[in-house]
């Protein structure tokens, strides 16, 4: 039995890609959670190719296989570690061989490396999706989007079974196609919004769909090999691997003060790093004779660097500087390629798999004469009588004295530039060192952390744990009803005990604010019988559960509770494990 029926996407973009219908969208049930042994009881694709949608039964493995074969992309969601190894186990002997599998979840995250891999690069509705996520399953990640999501629940029991009534059979084809739907308007969406990545790749790239499924730093390598022109390899010797360039970082100045009234001035170095890529020639070595360049006995490095001619990456890189300006001015997305490819330089400068940017000394001349940038400011502004109140990497906060403008600082800063260009071998009038933001009061709390009140009296925090994507939600609620009655103080501090009348007031009125979600599988399917996930799936059976972290009450775990809510419904707040919120407000506490 092969369901199918018309369903034709009207995404203009999605349809003129020249690989579009090299693709398929899929997704499977499955009677378990083992890779190695669960059954697929039943699959659901969209095939470009064909312009339709399929449901097909465990049975029908034939063509199951015909279908995907078909296709040379094949797309779903966390269907590299889950869907397709299933279909390639034993009970099931699909073979995948020679596909290209496009995770989508693996876009947003890299589950290898356990670290974010685009889902900080995309921007939604003024925020990057990293901050919007309460999690990164299919169905929260579709609703921050804005898909039309209508995906319900449905009790994975009924996988297990061998057949179905007509009313079951129409209820999971109706959850299999919502499934592939979502994950059809996921894969478009990353089409669409990265299309622009694609004029800076080879072909090979873009048949591979790598521009969208790449790290950052892979993507940059690649438009930077293919625009320079040099050889698209990496290295895989292990050996050359471990070789790591010196580097000793960017300069910081831990903060002055924690607090400090009258005139604070931010002033940044514009991309600090590209520039000095491109003003010093850093990846162009000379061979040490007298027209070389070693910093002017003024910045300390220990590369030579050609003074004749700028090199083809440093010139690509300035190229791609102005290029990336010019888009920004009148917001055309394809800045954020650009983007990307400047500020990931560095990075792939330092790291041997890159092999043909990769240099053992680029680097760390880099971030040196980086450090000088920051200090030498430092330096000048003391001489003029201005006390510098915290420094890093490309930025420093200064206090101006009584008497003294914006406009005076912004000429020392000038001066500032000029001094430092004058050692340089390729000087370039857009590198500047200018004012970022002014505020009257200010509070320093460490690396890039700040919050502060501008001359309009507009509140900007920075860095802190609370505006971050990962801030709870309890912490969330607490801060947006502080943020009102910071503005009318023009004050960031209050009493703890007002805030923990807050925080008990929003408890009582709902405690699954401090809970947790945890989905489990069966006790079997743990290693560790002693992990918290097991304990849960042994006390609360498979499946999700919100329990409540405490000191008292549960019994799963053991320094720290976790009970369900209607058992900590008699709990005070002072028994509740509030450990995370309360970092988060701890720099809003007197």
């Amino acid at each position: 039995m092969v369901k199918s029926k018309s369903f034709i996407t009207d995404n203009e973009r999605v349809l003129a890609h020249p690989y579009i219908h090299d693709c398929i969208v899929y997704d499977i049930e499955t009677d378990g959670l083992d890779v190695d042994t669960a059954n697929c009881k039943f699959f659901g694709a969209y095939s470009y190719k064909y312009q339709k949608y399929y449901i097909m039964h465990q049975d029908e493995k034939e063509q199951i296989q015909k279908i995907m074969g078909e296709h040379r992309i094949h797309v779903g969601f966390n269907n590299k570690w889950f869907d397709g190894p299933i279909l390639e186990n034993h009970n099931n002997n699909i073979d995948l061989t020679y596909k290209i599998v496009f995770d989508c979840l693996a876009v947003l995250y890299d589950m290898e490396r356990h670290r974010p891999n685009r889902e900080s690069l995309i921007e939604f509705n003024g925020k990057t999706l990293a901050e919007q996520l309460d999690n990164r399953k299919l169905k929260t990640i579709a609703e921050v989007l804005g898909f039309p999501v209508s995906k319900g629940d449905i009790d994975y029991r009924i996988f297990k079974q061998d057949s179905w009534t007509p009313g079951e059979l129409n209820e999971i084809y109706k959850y299999l196609f919502l499934d592939v739907d979502i994950t059809r308007r996921l894969f478009e969406f990353y089409l669409t919004y990265f299309d622009n990545f694609r004029e800076y790749v080879d072909d090979d790239n873009i048949k591979k769909l790598n521009y969208i499924r790449s790290s950052a730093g892979s993507f940059s390598y690649s438009a930077f090999c293919h625009m320079a022109k040099l050889p698209f390899e990496f290295e895989d010797d292990p050996l050359k691997k471990l070789v790591k360039p010196e580097n000793h970082g960017g300069f910081v100045l831990a903060p002055q003060v924690k607090y400090a009234e009258g005139t604070m001035v931010y002033f940044d170095f514009s991309s600090l790093y590209p520039f000095i890529y491109f003003q010093c020639n850093l990846f162009s070595h000379g061979s040490n004779g007298d027209t070389d360049w070693n910093g002017d006995n003024f910045f300390d490095v220990k590369g030579n660097y050609k003074t004749d001619k700028r090199g083809k990456v440093e010139s690509l890189l300035r190229d791609i500087y102005y290029k990336r300006a010019a888009y920004k001015k009148v917001k055309d997305p394809r800045q954020l390629a650009l983007k990307i490819m400047m500020n990931s330089l560095y990075g792939i400068s330092g790291s041997p798999i890159f092999k043909s940017l990769f240099d053992p000394l680029t680097p760390g001349d880099c971030t040196s004469i980086g450090r000088k940038h920051i200090s030498y400011a430092k330096e000048v502004f003391e001489d003029h009588g201005i006390k510098v109140i915290y420094g890093d990497t490309d930025s420093c906060f200064i206090q101006l004295p009584e008497g003294m403008s914006v406009a005076d600082a912004q000429l020392i800063a000038d001066q500032i530039v000029k001094d430092l260009q004058s050692h340089m071998p390729f000087p370039d009038e857009g590198f500047k060192f200018k004012v970022d933001e002014v505020f009257h009061k200010l509070w320093l709390f460490g690396k890039k952390n700040y919050a502060g009140f501008d001359d309009h009296q507009q509140l900007t925090v920075k860095g802190l744990p609370i505006i971050k994507g990962d801030a709870s939600l309890l912490g969330q609620l607490i801060f947006k009803q502080l943020k009102p009655l910071m503005l009318s103080r023009q004050d960031i501090k209050f009493d703890r005990h007002f805030i923990e009348t807050i925080i008990d007031a929003e408890i009582h009125k709902d405690l699954t604010l401090v809970g947790r979600v945890y989905n489990v599988r069966k006790p079997g399917d743990y290693k560790s019988v002693s992990s918290l996930h097991c304990q849960i799936a042994q006390h609360f059976g498979e499946g999700l559960h919100l329990l409540i972290p405490n000191k008292t009450l549960g019994a799963v775990g053991r320094s720290k509770k976790y009970a369900t809510v209607d058992e900590c419904k008699s709990l005070t707040v002072s028994d509740l494990i509030l450990d995370k919120t309360w970092n988060e407000l701890e720099p809003f506490i007197k």
